[in-house]
Formats: C-alpha cells, structure tokens, sequence
C-alpha cells in the first residue's frame, strides 16, 4: 500500500480479486432477485444522495460549530460508507465474472472468445458523457427562449461533476456548458442523437445474432445480462462518486 499526495494506492495479486469476484459474482449475478433488491437499494440511496448533497452545498460550513460540523461529517461519512458497501459488489463482481465468461466462450471457440466478450458486454445503454450531450442538445430548441437561462443553470447544476476523476475535481460553470453547446452544434449533424440511438440498437442486435449463432446455454445468457449491466451499473454510479468528491472538498 503506498500513500502519497492524499492519495493511496493499493497493489495486490488479481488472481486473489478474481476469486473474490467470482464469489460474488456466483452470489449476487447468478441470483436475479437478490441482484434486483441490491439494485433497488442503489436507486434509493441515489435518490437519498442527491437530497442530501443539494442541503450540504447550501451550507455555509464556516457558520457551523465545531460539534455541529462534526456531526454532519459523521453522518454524511455514514451514509457514503453504506453506499460504497452496495455499489463494491457490482465491481467486484466483474473481476470474477469475466473470467469465468471468458473460459466458457473458450470452449466453445477458442479463438475467438476475446472477440465473443467484446460483443457481448458491449454496453446497450447511454453513458453519463453521451446523455450528457443529449440533454445538451435538447437546450438548443431553446436556445433564443427566455427559458435557456433557466435550462442551461439546470443542466450546469446536474453535470458540473462532469469532468471530475479519482485524481481531482473539477466544477463547470455555465459559461463550460454553453461553450460546448456551441462546439456540439458547430462540429456535430444535427444527427446525433440518431447516431446513439443507432449505436445502441446495432449493438443489442450483434448480441442477440451471436447469442443465436453460439446457442448459448440459460447460465451464460443470464451471466452476460447481468454482468453488461453491471459494467453500466459501475460507469453511471462514477458520477455519485465524484459528486461525493466535491462535496468533502467543499
């Protein structure tokens, strides 16, 4: 374990974290209605999040005492604790999940298993960049309306987490958002939201082709089912977490 610059980094053997992966991944993955209520539990806590962070953005934490502050830290470090325990599993599980696909594809065509992976947990759903810059676009019917203000300060307050990593944060303004509105409608056709649309049904369709072409068995359907969302599950769930590393900045 190293620590440097706050940060901390952590180097341990993957064949221990595929063995980890795989218990959970047989846990949780292979259980669709224990992963459905892990599910529905993340979608509360989300909800429960943003009600929280929009109160905490409001404070004035210089106006707090020391016992006040002190306690709002414990329990906003409460909650992100419960909230990490939920949204570990689908990562983890992807460590032990994809290998085990990986080796089942293998009997069934060696040399192309990698190629069988790619296509089959190819994400069918928008990333947070891509609706990002779909609900970007649906600014510009508006752009001359008295509304676009209101909009574009909405938007600001939805996606200024936007470009935020495990490495620093960073928080848009309006002025970003409306320069890349700008940039969208200067170098994009007015078809991109066709373009995703499309993206998104080809790839279901190649799925569901090789899927049928490979007859595959109930377990690896349902193994590809569940690990495609969780590898969505871990991209839309990045957000929260660097929302929460704004707010323990602030």
């Amino acid at each position: 374990m190293v620590f440097k610059d706050n940060k901390v980094t952590y180097n341990g053997y993957r064949s221990d974290l595929e063995e980890i992966g795989k218990k959970y991944f047989v846990s949780y993955l292979f259980n669709k209605n224990k992963y459905k209520t892990l599910w529905n539990l993340w979608e509360d806590l989300v909800k429960q999040y943003y009600k929280m962070a929009k109160v905490l953005e409001a404070i004035n934490f210089k106006e707090l005492s020391d016992k006040a502050l002190s306690t709002l830290y414990k329990n906003f470090h409460q909650f992100i604790d419960f909230f990490c325990n939920i949204v570990h599993v689908p990562e983890i599980a992807n460590y032990g999940g994809e290998p085990w696909l990986l080796r089942r594809l293998k009997k069934i065509n060696i040399g192309k298993a990698e190629e069988y992976l790619e296509i089959l947990l190819a994400p069918v759903k928008c990333s947070f960049f891509q609706q990002e810059e779909l609900d970007l676009l649906n600014l510009a019917s508006i752009k001359n309306n008295k509304l676009f203000k209101i909009a574009l300060a909405e938007h600001t307050q939805k996606y200024h987490w936007l470009l935020n990593s495990y490495g620093g944060n960073r928080i848009l303004n309006e002025k970003y958002f409306y320069r890349q509105l700008k940039n969208l409608l200067f170098k994009i056709t007015p078809t991109l939201k066709k373009q995703i649309v499309q993206q998104i049904t080809e790839t279901k369709k190649k799925k569901k082709n090789l899927v049928k072409k490979l007859k595959l068995p109930r377990d690896i359907q349902l193994a590809v089912d569940q690990l495609s969302h969780t590898i969505w599950w871990r991209k839309i769930y990045a957000r929260v977490i660097f929302g929460v590393c704004n707010i323990m900045k602030i």
